[in-house]
């Protein structure tokens, strides 16, 4: 039986010939007998006879609602009619108590705001369910049933005679936001414990990209690079070396008519020097 019951339907047939009498069906403690299916259980069922006969009569039974988690097996159910020999039908049955399991996701880590990661995945199931399975992903994170299609913030799975057979669950994480997400995808279904999953990652931003300096000087560059959406600010490091030049170095030079010519020395060495000889 799902859940607390009732169960599912079963059923077998009663016919009568030579009768004295009615046949009543009765039924055992924990079951309860219809001559209609979905309709009309009670604990007893009386077929009239005509002319001291009963046509063939489909009989249905079912395990009663509201019965605590257990087995209830080889419980009688009597067939009797006045001068005739009582027959008899075993019914067989339990009632599990509903449950969801779930497995287990490891962190995200960092991921790009604006865009998605790649997909991790976790199974679900579920038994003794009188309903479906509704998952619901916390801010940032997206379910599906499938790996690349069908992602969003909620999914159902639909028991099939109260089970879920494992499912696999596709999570993948998607920032909007310079955070950390946290939270737990739920599991729920009626009369069943919640199950959680945790979830968490943390939305970054992408480094951005340099490109070339302008405005170089002696004592100053302009620095340049490509704006990254969503930063509020950028972090420049700047390295300024120590070495020194060990000589003069010509860095241009010009030649004219005449004596019309001159040259451009840069003095790299970081000490003064005489040119009185040059």
């Amino acid at each position: 039986s799902v859940g607390n019951g009732p169960s599912a339907e079963q059923k077998f047939t009663v016919s009568g010939e030579n009768l004295t009498n009615d046949i009543v069906i009765t039924s055992p403690t924990n079951y309860e007998v219809s001559t209609t299916t979905g309709a009309n259980f009670a604990s007893s069922k009386t077929l009239t006879q005509t002319g001291g006969t009963v046509n063939a009569t489909t009989i249905y039974v079912r395990l009663k609602s509201g019965l605590s988690a257990g087995t209830f097996n080889s419980e009688i159910i009597n067939i009797t009619s006045t001068d005739s020999q009582t027959k008899t039908v075993t019914c067989n049955g339990s009632v599990g108590s509903p449950a969801i399991s779930v497995g287990t996701v490891t962190a995200f880590g960092s991921q790009v705001t604006g865009t998605t990661s790649a997909n991790k995945t976790y199974t679900v199931s579920g038994t003794y369910l009188s309903a479906n399975i509704d998952l619901t992903a916390p801010t940032g994170f997206e379910i599906s049933t499938t790996s690349n299609s069908g992602f969003g913030s909620t999914l159902s799975l639909s028991p099939t005679n109260g089970t879920v057979s494992s499912t696999t669950i596709y999570l993948r994480f998607a920032p909007t936001q310079l955070q950390t997400y946290s939270g737990e995808i739920t599991h729920s279904s009626t009369g069943v414990t919640t199950q959680n999953v945790a979830v968490s990652g943390t939305g970054s931003l992408i480094a951005p990209t340099a490109t070339a300096a302008t405005s170089v000087g002696g004592n100053a560059f302009t620095a340049n690079w490509n704006t990254v959406v969503g930063a509020t600010g950028y972090e420049l490091d700047v390295y300024q070396g120590s070495g020194t030049a060990s000589d003069l170095i010509i860095s241009e030079y010009l030649e004219g008519s005449a004596n019309n010519k001159y040259i451009e020395i840069f003095n790299g060495t970081a000490s003064a020097i005489d040119l009185t000889n040059y």
